[in-house]
């Protein structure tokens, strides 16, 4: 009894090949992901003070292109509601955060509480709980901004 050997074509060598590169592309895009969110881990700090609030507008746009020409696109527009806090226990600790504006209407400066964030933003400061984003409008790419 002979047993031959297999052999492969040319095109599924390269199929084989294909697929392993994105099993590799796969493994190595889920190892970024879990190392961003490692990075921007919760943070608590048990005492932190309100140094002054900052309100700005921010406007962002995607625009998605077919051939050179825009095809469509998608544009955010809203306030973005700062706080610049202290960390009471470290002195000279600053964090400046993004928090949502019911936070933001509540709190005063000088208020002393505990703080918890994740990146840059604020999740809870005593009672208060942040949703980041809230009163965000969107528009199409070509319509203007109501102000």
């Amino acid at each position: 009894m002979n047993v031959n050997a297999m052999e492969f074509s040319l095109v599924e060598n390269v199929l084989a090949i294909c697929f392993g590169l994105c099993i590799a592309a796969y493994m190595i895009w889920l190892l970024g992901r879990a190392w961003k969110k490692r990075g921007s881990r919760t943070v608590k700090v048990e005492k932190a003070r309100i140094l002054s609030k900052l309100e700005t507008d921010y406007c962002s746009q995607t625009v998605f292109a077919q051939s050179g020409q825009v095809e469509s696109g998608l544009a955010e527009k809203g306030k973005l509601y700062k706080l610049l806090l202290e960390n009471e226990e470290k002195k000279g600790q600053k964090y400046e955060l993004v928090t949502s504006r019911s936070v933001y209407d509540r709190v005063k400066e000088g208020d002393i509480g505990e703080l918890v964030f994740c990146g840059e933003e604020l999740v809870q400061f005593g009672e208060l709980s942040s949703a980041a984003g809230e009163g965000n409008s969107f528009v199409g790419a070509n319509q203007d901004f109501e102000s």
